[in-house]
């Protein structure tokens, strides 16, 4: 049955959009098309052709989700100690091996579910959505995750700053595709996902305290020799976070497409007023991060990818990105509240959760259900062409 139009999420323009688009796609690296590539091709050949790609994208974010939730549960507040030893009682040693087993699998369906789409013959604008959808949740749950083993609850500001910069680079990713009509995946995109696998396996064999332990006083490169290895990581990170907007500036400005204004600039202003009003909330009222950072960064990661998510529909529709997204305008209207109005900052924090999150799902449950009535497909349900299995 058909979704009658008053009732849609997505506009006419859009669905008319989806049904022209073309998935465009370059990636580079090295470590993809020599490594991860081959793995993905070879683990996709065990699977069974009913199997629908949707699933395996679903059950990804999923396995990302129970890393975060196992991890919430031992360390809520970040609180776990640089200086713990390995065998502490607080988080059992058996968890870094679970997390580094599931964040590798969810890498994995992440990577296959493409190839698994293309084999079955059920490729669509719905799988990359999907795809995409779910990726900017598991942008903020995964970084989120691995900031309990790599001890950065130390430094409260670093988690804040580190999730706020890395989603950022998720933004400007999409912003460049909005642009471009071309999707540049970055070279560090597969690294950085070995490198939180090898993160939580490190962490199992020599314990948190091998972070934040100092290079030894004779280590060769003497500026090393009083920093830690999270140190190291920390200003790496950096670099990666502030050359990604660098890296799609200039793809946007030398890709020779018209640079409208519109398209330039609107999609920046709601990430502007996402992070300039949360972190003015949070530097107004200092408790908020000290008492409460994992409900900030869940606030900050519902609000980011409801809007990563409508600037997606809008980049793969061709459609106008709009700045009226009720959650992003929500956010300094709260801090304005909280800060000026004395509105009890705790309780604001649980309310604007809730209905972050409640808005978040059903945005994506009917985008998912108009997108399906307009393919005239199933979201978790595929028919294999005859000969699919044979496609490339």
């Amino acid at each position: 049955m058909s979704v009658p139009a008053k009732r849609r999420v997505l506009l006419d323009t859009q669905v008319q959009g989806f049904s022209r688009y073309k998935y465009s796609c370059i990636d580079t690296s090295p470590l993809s098309k020599y490594v991860m590539q081959p793995f993905w091709d070879w683990f996709v050949a065990l699977l069974p052709l009913w199997l629908a790609p949707n699933i395996m994208t679903f059950v990804g974010f999923l396995l990302e989700l129970l890393n975060y939730f196992v991890l919430a549960y031992y360390d809520w507040d970040f609180q776990r100690l640089p200086g713990e030893p390995v065998d502490s009682e607080k988080i059992p040693r058996w968890v870094w091996l679970l997390c580094a087993f599931v964040h590798f699998l969810a890498h994995t369906l992440d990577g296959a579910d493409g190839k698994q789409a293309r084999r079955t013959g059920s490729s669509s604008p719905l799988g990359e959505l999907f795809d995409h959808g779910l990726d900017s949740m598991a942008v903020w749950l995964m970084v989120t995750a691995v900031a309990t083993p790599l001890g950065l609850g130390r430094n409260i500001w670093a988690v804040y700053l580190v999730v706020s910069g890395i989603t950022m680079g998720f933004f400007f990713t999409h912003w460049e595709k909005y642009n471009t009509g071309v999707l540049f995946l970055p070279w560090s995109y597969d690294a950085s996902q070995l490198l939180i696998v090898g993160v939580y396996l490190v962490t199992y064999w020599n314990g948190v305290v091998y972070w934040s332990t100092p290079f030894a006083a004779d280590f060769p490169f003497a500026p090393l020799a009083a920093m830690s290895v999270l140190d190291v990581m920390e200003r790496l990170t950096w670099v990666a976070i502030l050359a990604q907007p660098l890296q799609s500036l200039y793809l946007v400005l030398t890709s020779g497409r018209p640079h409208r204004g519109h398209r330039f600039v609107t999609p920046l202003i709601p990430y502007a007023l996402l992070f300039g009003g949360l972190t003015w909330w949070v530097q107004a009222q200092p408790e908020l991060l000290e008492k409460h950072l994992r409900l900030v960064l869940l606030l900050m990661g519902l609000v980011f990818s409801n809007e990563s998510c409508r600037l997606i529909v809008d980049q793969m529709s061709d459609h106008p990105h709009r700045i009226a997204n009720v959650l992003v305008l929500g956010v300094p209207l709260a801090a304005a509240s909280s800060v000026w109005c004395d509105v009890n900052a705790e309780a604001l924090l649980y309310v604007f959760i809730g209905v972050a999150t409640t808005t978040h799902v059903w945005y994506g449950w009917a985008v998912v259900r108009d997108l399906c009535d307009a393919l005239k497909i199933r979201c978790f349900h595929i028919k294999v062409k005859k000969g699919a299995a044979s496609r490339k």
